[in-house]
């Protein structure tokens, strides 16, 4: 209970002028102030693009907004969420669209017609004069389709792609049953497109899972000074996890 008690220390309770952040949480979301430090310190981490992130907090503790506050601040951008279960992210998509982003959800069912389709919205929305951002959340067997690797493509030559996350909040027992076919499409894709940060939220904090991450993976620094495998976590963890913040 201390450990949980001391996480709230010092939690911003200042109006949001009091800083930029503060400011773009209470524009975007109407929140005042952020729920813990943590989740402060992991969206610190995660807009600076110096290393991808791992982020483990439980329900309740503002997990979801650790990537969907630099998701909306990145104008004009494509950002890619890849989710286990897409039932579970209706109030997600639902609270991006009334900040005016364009989201689609896209899974094995999704058609040629339509990818054409979210590829020409992208297109458009990536060309306009708009503040308007693109957010597509997709299961994990599109990690190795031919239509996302397209698409990424086509986003890194033209500067346009955000962030890629991987929400596995509800999945962290699958890490620990080896490197599964969608896993090793997200590993390829990582190694594919490796100047992109990668945001990874779980809810289980340990050791097992977060080396899992790393490895399956291949998560690493952005920055040539930093060591690769310096990755950035934040949250709560079950044990002694070797943590670079």
């Amino acid at each position: 209970m201390g450990d949980i008690l001391q996480f709230f220390d010092n939690i911003p309770i200042g109006s949001p002028e009091e800083s930029v952040l503060n400011s773009m949480m209470y524009e975007f979301f109407r929140y005042r102030c952020f729920k813990n430090t943590m989740q402060r310190e992991a969206i610190i981490e995660i807009m600076k693009r110096d290393s991808d992130v791992i982020v483990s907090l439980p329900k309740g503790y503002g997990r979801t907004m650790c990537f969907q506050l630099p998701v909306i601040v990145s104008i004009q951008k494509v950002s890619i969420v890849f989710v286990a279960l897409t039932s579970r992210i209706k109030v997600q998509i639902q609270r991006l669209k009334n900040k005016n982003n364009y989201v689609e959800v896209l899974s094995s069912k999704t058609t040629a017609d339509q990818w054409s389709r979210i590829f020409n919205n992208i297109h458009k929305f990536c060309n306009m004069l708009s503040s308007k951002n693109t957010v597509l959340y997709m299961t994990l067997e599109l990690a190795s389709s031919f239509f996302l690797m397209h698409l990424m493509q086509y986003l890194v030559l033209n500067n346009e792609l955000g962030f890629i996350v991987v929400d596995e909040a509800y999945h962290e027992n699958y890490w620990s049953l080896g490197q599964s076919k969608e896993y090793n499409g997200l590993r390829k894709l990582r190694k594919t497109f490796q100047s992109v940060p990668w945001i990874v939220t779980t809810a289980d904090g340990s050791t097992e899972v977060i080396n899992r991450i790393k490895t399956t993976l291949c998560l690493h620094t952005h920055r040539p000074e930093l060591p690769k495998d310096s990755i950035s976590c934040y949250g709560f963890f079950k044990d002694d996890v070797c943590l670079d913040r």
